[in-house]
């Protein structure tokens, strides 16, 4: 360890706690290991925590609280969760960009094959009263640091009409 300046106070103080068998002050004044709190989750449900960012980036805090809940049966509070993707798994919440699912090749083939058997009597058109609010504010996603989001969209609105295309399947 490189020199550390100290006062002379400390220095006395340091050698009356030694006199009097307080040996661990070296690992008090260790600088080469920050001191953390103790966390809440073990490396499985960090790594549960990954799956879910990973499956979809747009969740909510409760949400991904609850999924948390249901696999382990911990339940966090929404600070722990968003400490433990922020500080610990390097996960920031930033502003998604939006892409819309019919300009991607693949997202438009995948959409084309799941609809392709279906009759068109069974595609019902709704205006915007059908959407779910939790849906319309998904406008931040996570991912890992430096890393962008994307926001995929299936249900875009008209520009004309303001309609959109839901399916109904029986």
């Amino acid at each position: 360890m490189g020199y550390v300046f100290y006062n002379a106070k400390t220095k006395v103080m340091a050698v009356l706690l030694i006199l009097n068998g307080k040996t661990d002050i070296e690992a008090g004044h260790s600088r080469s290991s920050r001191v953390r709190r103790p966390t809440f989750f073990c490396d499985k449900d960090r790594e549960i925590i990954c799956a879910l960012v990973a499956e979809d980036p747009m969740l909510f805090l409760d949400e991904i609280r609850e999924a948390i809940y249901d696999k382990t049966g911990l339940l966090p509070s929404l600070e722990t969760v968003h400490l433990e993707l922020t500080t610990r798994l390097g996960i920031t919440c930033k502003k998604a960009q939006t892409s819309n699912i019919r300009k991607d090749v693949y997202q438009r083939a995948v959409y084309q094959a799941l609809v392709r058997y279906i009759p068109a009597e069974m595609f019902v058109f709704t205006d915007e009263s059908a959407i779910c609010e939790r849906d319309l504010i998904r406008v931040y996603g996570r991912s890992p640091s430096n890393e962008p989001v994307t926001r995929w969209l299936d249900r875009q609105l008209h520009r004309q009409t303001g309609i959109q295309m839901y399916l109904e399947l029986p």
